[in-house]
C-alpha cells in the first residue's frame, strides 16, 4: 500500500494540472473595463466631451482574458487630428493592446463626439466683493483691488460670456473705522485660469449716518443771570450723526444751542439767532424756532 502512495499523489497532481489547463484554455466571451489615455492634444485647444473608459466585448481562453482584466487595459486614443469645432473619434480595436490569444468583437462605444474650442488669454476688471452684515454702522465708500486688471486664460466661448472677475467674499472688518487690506482669492467658473490668482483688496469706510431728533438747552452769554429772560429755554434740533455716536450715546450732553447777545444791549425785548453746537461729524438739519426772544430788564 505505501509502495503506491506516489503514484497516487502523481495521478492526483496531473488531474489538477489538467483541469487548469482545460479551464485556462476554455474560450469564452465577456466585457472589460478599458482606460482612455490621450495623446497629441494641439496646443491652445480647449477639448470636452472625453471618456474616461470604454469597454471591450473580448473573446479568448478564460486564463488569457483574466490575467487581461487584472492588468487594466487601455486605449490609446490619438487627439492629433482634432480641430475647432465638433469632431468624432471612432474608437478602433487595434489601439487596444491585447495578447494574440485575445479577439476584441465590439466596443461601447464605439464612437464618441468631442467639443474642441480654443484657448485664448484676455484681461478682465477685478472687483473686490464683501458680505455686508445685515446691520452695520459702516457702510463701504471706497474699494479697490491690486492689480485692477488681471489675465484669464481659457476657453474662447466661456471668456466671451465673462463680464468681469470676482473676488471671493471679504468679511466685513470688526473695525470699519480702519483702513482694509487683504490678500484674496478669485472667483472664477470652471476651465479658466488666471494669472495671478490672487489679489491684494484694499477698502474705505464711513460711518452710517443716522437722524437724530432731540431738545437742547439755550444758553446765553455775554448777560448776566438775573437781567434777562429768555423764551423758548429748549430749542428742537434736528441733526444727521454718525451711527457709532448714536448707538454709544456720544450726543448726550454734547449738543447745545448758544445765544451770544451783543455787548451793550439796553433794556428791551430782542428776537435773535443762536447757533448749535454739536460733536464733530454731525450737521445740522434743522433747529426750531429759528430765533429766541430775549428780555433785557
Amino acid at each position: 500500500m505505501k509502495a503506491k502512495l506516489p503514484y497516487a499523489m502523481l495521478a492526483i497532481g496531473l488531474s489538477v494540472f489538467c483541469w487548469f489547463l482545460v479551464t485556462g484554455r476554455e474560450r469564452v466571451e465577456t466585457w472589460i473595463k478599458v482606460r482612455v489615455e490621450t495623446s497629441g492634444t494641439p496646443d491652445r485647444l480647449d477639448i470636452s466631451g472625453l471618456v474616461p473608459s470604454i469597454e471591450a466585448r473580448v473573446r479568448g481562453p478564460r486564463g488569457a482574458i483574466q490575467n487581461a482584466d487584472r492588468g487594466q487595459l487601455s486605449y490609446s486614443l490619438d487627439l492629433r487630428a482634432v480641430k475647432p469645432g465638433l469632431n468624432e473619434l471612432v474608437f478602433s480595436p487595434r489601439a487596444i493592446a491585447l495578447p494574440p490569444t485575445l479577439e476584441v468583437l465590439e466596443l461601447r462605444p464605439a464612437r464618441v463626439e468631442i467639443s474642441a474650442e480654443r484657448r485664448v488669454s484676455r484681461k478682465f476688471p477685478v472687483e473686490a466683493v464683501f458680505s455686508a452684515p445685515e446691520i452695520s454702522d459702516y457702510k463701504l465708500v471706497e474699494k479697490k483691488t491690486e492689480p485692477d486688471m488681471v489675465e484669464v486664460t481659457g476657453p474662447e466661448g466661456a471668456l466671451a460670456e465673462l463680464g468681469s472677475l470676482r473676488t471671493r467674499p471679504l468679511t466685513w472688518p470688526a473695525d470699519p473705522s480702519a483702513r482694509f487690506e487683504a490678500q484674496v482669492k478669485l472667483e472664477l467658473p470652471g476651465g479658466l485660469e488666471a494669472q495671478p490668482a490672487s489679489v491684494l483688496a484694499t477698502a474705505q469706510f464711513a460711518p452710517v449716518m443716522r437722524e437724530v431728533a432731540l431738545e437742547a438747552p439755550l444758553m446765553v452769554t455775554g448777560l448776566a443771570k438775573n437781567k434777562f429772560a429768555v423764551s423758548p429755554d429748549q430749542v428742537r434740533i434736528v441733526l444727521s450723526a454718525p451711527a457709532p455716536l448714536v448707538r454709544q450715546g456720544g450726543l448726550t450732553n454734547r449738543v447745545e444751542a448758544v445765544l451770544a447777545a451783543p455787548a451793550g444791549m439796553a433794556r428791551g425785548t430782542y428776537d435773535l439767532s443762536y447757533k448749535v453746537k454739536m460733536p464733530p461729524g454731525c450737521r445740522l438739519i434743522e433747529a426750531k424756532p429759528e430765533k429766541a426772544r430775549v428780555t433785557v430788564r
